[in-house]
């Protein structure tokens, strides 16, 4: 290219790639809720998806279909969806958001911005719709289920999630359910506010910090009650509401009722739950409790509580080697969640490309010029061996995509895809990163981007860089042998080698994808003015040195022909 097309990466990014690209979503922080409404991508694909689901939610008529399903694998933007969601149709309770994060947006405002995001779709029906879910009045519980549930109660830990974060929601100790059941009976009887006062002068203390360590205030609590009361002072009150405290899921669904009768004719309440497909698993009784909670909902308030959830893409991999009979149960939850929204592989490329792989209109020319010089030679640069037809890059070949992947070839962003939900699967992540959720695709692309943001235009992203992106989200167990490798390898081949290595584990389970020299040379192509045979030559050499040191041998080493 000549000497215009001397521009960084830092510099040809319609938005500035070293902003913060919040790759996990979180339910109760809304610190940067301003920023997730804006950076949301409406694609095609989720235009039809949340068409489908206001057409539903939106028919005053509908009083059984109450029940929503979102799946998609890891960092599919699920939970960035499900979050958008509750502000679109609902108010999010104060007590459900950490202090100091609350909203900096009304749901008013979150509601237009998505209009406006319709409208530069063309979508004008689903502008519409979004404005009609704005008049419905509503409440949204958003929460991450294996968050809110007590794993000590095995039998009914997702009712009891339920159940705790509606008892949060109305200001009550969602963690304790008797203390909270001791709290709401005194709220329905008008003594709550007095009880309160009338604690915090007896014990020195408020009861919002008492109510935790309720069995050491026992005297205070029973002088309290039969302050606000009248009646005679009692012993043991929270003992005997632990003794004969029960919940089922009617009662459930008669306490969420007994809260709507008390708001307006027309309020609905959204119980929003992010990865109940993982929680549930192969859990026969937790997808019953699914199943059977969503039900009650629809029928005890007459279609006005509904329940969305999130779930990974692939439904046999979430429950495993199921029974014909827990598949009978499985198929029955889904038929109680009739709407389901997917988001596929297509979204999320299309998210970031529109997110973070904009160019600046100024540089249109130089992407052009870049694409008649190059477009000639990728067929040759970036064409698998035929084994691995899964990952075929004829979208590579289009203008319109080649500019809109680059500096990533379209190839690299299934094909990661791919790497993250093997590498889960397999257990490679470690800790808070096990299930990905603290690495999405998209934060990773950004990270990525960061770390090159000097290189000029004509530079390509190579694979082992998505490597560094994910580096301290894997197990030491994994990746232990690039770690030493960066430290023994000879200078002569270190630089090559680590490369070579990082490829290869990011690979390692991926199905379809052989590590013959050919490909790995593709990962590696860093410069479309590069001689590839020369690289191949020396992945070839590089390889053999590997096998030689024994850097390889927890993988399976590609036969070097």
């Amino acid at each position: 290219m000549n000497g215009e097309s001397a521009i960084s990466f830092k510099e040809l990014f319609s938005k500035d790639i070293d902003r913060n690209i919040n790759g996990v979503i979180k339910a109760n922080d809304e610190k940067n809720l301003d920023d997730e409404v804006n950076e949301y991508v409406l694609t095609e694909e989720i235009c039809r998806n949340l068409a489908k689901f206001l057409d539903a939610y939106n028919d005053p008529s509908n009083h059984e279909q109450n029940g929503a399903w979102i799946s998609g694998f890891f960092g599919s933007g699920k939970s960035h969806l499900l979050k958008m969601l509750s502000h679109i149709l609902g108010e999010v309770p104060a007590e459900l958001v950490d202090k100091g994060n609350k909203p900096t947006m009304s749901r008013e405002q979150i509601v237009h911005a998505f209009m406006g995001k319709a409208e530069a779709q063309d979508d004008q029906m689903l502008a519409g719709q979004l404005e009609k879910a704005l008049t419905i009045p509503a409440t949204s519980i958003l929460f991450n289920i294996d968050q809110k549930a007590d794993k000590s109660n095995a039998s009914d830990m997702l009712l009891y999630a339920f159940v705790r974060v509606f008892d949060e929601a109305r200001g009550f100790y969602g963690k304790n359910p008797y203390v909270a059941k001791f709290e709401r009976d005194l709220a329905s009887n008008g003594y709550f506010e007095d009880f309160k006062q009338e604690f915090e002068q007896a014990a020195g203390k408020p009861w919002s910090e008492g109510r935790g360590e309720a069995v050491l205030w026992d005297d205070e609590i029973c002088e309290a009650y039969a302050a606000v009361t009248g009646k005679p002072e009692q012993d043991s009150i929270i003992q005997r509401y632990e003794d004969t405290y029960t919940m089922t899921v009617g009662d459930f669904a008669d306490d969420v009722n007994v809260w709507l009768s008390h708001q307006e004719p027309n309020r609905r309440i959204l119980f929003l739950v992010d990865e109940v497909g993982q929680f549930i698993g192969e859990n026969r009784e937790l997808m019953l409790s699914l199943q059977s909670i969503a039900e009650d909902l629809a029928v005890k308030t007459n279609g006005r509580a509904w329940v969305v959830v999130t779930s990974q893409e692939d439904m046999d991999t979430i429950v495993g080697d199921r029974t014909k009979q827990q598949s009978y149960d499985f198929s029955k939850i889904q038929g109680r969640f009739s709407i389901k929204l997917k988001l596929n592989s297509a979204d999320v490329v299309e998210v970031i490309q529109k997110r973070l792989l904009t160019k600046k209109p100024e540089y249109e020319s130089v992407m052009n010029e870049l694409w008649d010089e190059q477009n000639a030679n990728l067929r040759t640069m970036f064409e698998f061996t035929r084994e691995t037809s899964k990952f075929s890059n004829n979208k590579a070949y289009s203008k319109d995509d080649f500019i809109a992947s680059y500096p990533f070839v379209n190839y690299e962003f299934e094909l990661f895809q791919n790497v993250l939900r093997e590498m889960s699967r397999y257990n490679m992540f470690s800790g808070r990163h096990a299930s990905v959720g603290e690495r999405s695709m998209l934060s990773t692309i950004s990270s990525t981007l960061r770390s090159s943001q000097n290189e000029m235009v004509g530079a390509l992203m190579p694979f082992d860089k998505l490597y560094d992106g994910i580096a301290d989200a894997i197990q030491s167990t994994s990746n232990f042998r690039i770690n030493q490798a960066e430290k023994r390898l000879g200078s002569d081949i270190k630089e090559l080698g680590v490369r070579l290595l990082k490829v290869l584990l990011l690979v390692k389970h991926v199905d379809g994808f052989p590590t013959t020299p050919h490909n790995l040379r593709i990962l590696l192509t860093d410069q479309f003015d590069m001689d590839v045979m020369e690289l191949e030559r020396n992945i070839k050499y590089v390889l053999g040195e590997l096998e030689k040191t024994r850097m390889c041998s927890v993988w399976e080493i590609p036969t070097i022909t």
